[in-house]
């Protein structure tokens, strides 16, 4: 009776692993069209314990017109952002953004960019040296510098 007890048990076991979702399928329910990093396309160095689920920023790539900052007057469609030139680095809405340059910009990410967007309160939680945010697969309009 005893070794009976212990075979059900792994049944059980066994069929509630099978039947749980993958995590990739979690994310990619979670994310919507915000798509899915691909863990397969990390490059290595990075920490993919910390690498984030969604590809795409939760603003967007986030044009502006004559705004205070890139982000202020973002577009709610995912389409090509505008060229920033004004302060090198700041905060939006909650993320932290910087300057590459004469016009493109990029929301910068922990863990060499490929981690959780750097969240902020004011410009002065964030900081020039912050990697921008990096795509791991797909197409990702709110990664890298751009404008």
């Amino acid at each position: 009776m005893k070794t009976n007890n212990a075979i059900l048990l792994l049944a059980v076991q066994a069929f509630s692993v099978l039947a749980s979702p993958s995590p990739v399928a979690t994310n990619a329910d979670d994310c919507g069209s915000l798509g899915v990093m691909d863990l397969t396309q990390i490059p290595a160095g990075v920490d993919l314990s910390a690498v984030r689920k969604c590809l795409e920023h939760p603003l967007g790539p986030a044009p502006n017109d004559n705004a205070s900052s890139p982000l202020e007057q973002r577009s709610l469609d995912l389409e090509k952002r505008d060229c920033w030139y004004g302060k090198p680095f700041g905060c939006t809405e909650g993320y932290c953004w910087k300057s590459c340059g004469d016009g493109p910009w990029c929301y910068t990410a922990h863990n060499d960019g490929f981690g959780d967007w750097y969240t902020c309160k004011s410009d002065k939680d964030c900081l020039e040296s912050y990697p921008c945010g990096q795509k791991a697969g797909g197409d990702c309009a709110s990664c890298g510098c751009s404008c």
